[in-house]
C-alpha cells in the first residue's frame, strides 16, 4: 500500500483523525509518528494511505454532476458529526475531498483545530462557500444540480445534528492509545 506522510500541526485532534479513519470518513491511518519541534512544541505526523480518487474540484469541472448529490449528503453527515465532537478541518473546500467508489474522504488535516479550540460550523459554511464558487468559476452556477447539492449538504447536515452522540471523547481517546499507542 502506498504510503502519504501528513503533518499534524495540533497533536490534541489525533485521536479524532483516528475515530474519523475508522468510520471511513478520512483515509486510512497506518501509524502515528512524534515530531518535536522544541521543548514546548511537540506535533504528531500521520502515515496514511494514498487514496486514488477524484477530487470534488475535478468532478464540478467535469460533464457529469450527478455523483455530487449523494457525495454531499454524505459529507453533511460527516461535517455534523465533526461539529457535534467539537473538531474543527479549519481549511475545507472541494479540493480536499477526494472520491472514491462513490465515499467522500476528507484529507488535508494540517490547520485541524481539536474540541473546545473550534470554531463549529467553519467547515460546513467554508465547504458550501467553496462549492458555488467552483461551480461559478467553470460557469456552472445556474446548473440545476448545484441547488440539489445545497440541499443535500443542509438536509443531511441538520439530520445528523439532530442523533444524539454514540461515542464520548472518553472512548475516541482510549480507542486512539489502543490503536497506535498512541501517547499525547
Amino acid at each position: 500500500m502506498a504510503e502519504h506522510l501528513v503533518d499534524i500541526a495540533d497533536r490534541r485532534v489525533v485521536p479524532y483523525l483516528i475515530h474519523f479513519s475508522e468510520r471511513g470518513m478520512v483515509p486510512s491511518i497506518i501509524r502515528v509518528k512524534r515530531n518535536y519541534w522544541g521543548p514546548l512544541v511537540r506535533t504528531r505526523k500521520l502515515v496514511t494511505e494514498v487514496v486514488d480518487g477524484e477530487r470534488v474540484e475535478s468532478v464540478i469541472e467535469g460533464p457529469d454532476l450527478g455523483e455530487l448529490v449523494s457525495v454531499y449528503s454524505i459529507l453533511g453527515k460527516n461535517l455534523a458529526y465533526m461539529n457535534k465532537l467539537g473538531v474543527t478541518h479549519g481549511d475545507l473546500h472541494t479540493g480536499n475531498v477526494i472520491i472514491r467508489r462513490g465515499v467522500p474522504l476528507i484529507f488535508d488535516w494540517d490547520y485541524a483545530v481539536p474540541p473546545a479550540f473550534g470554531n463549529l460550523g467553519f467547515d460546513f459554511v467554508n465547504l458550501l462557500k467553496d462549492t458555488y464558487d467552483t461551480f461559478d468559476r467553470y460557469g456552472k452556477s445556474d446548473c440545476l444540480e448545484l441547488d440539489s447539492i445545497g440541499v443535500a449538504l443542509k438536509t443531511s447536515f441538520g439530520e445528523e445534528m439532530d442523533r444524539p452522540l454514540e461515542v464520548s471523547h472518553e472512548e475516541i481517546h482510549r480507542f486512539a492509545k489502543e490503536r497506535f499507542k498512541y501517547i499525547n
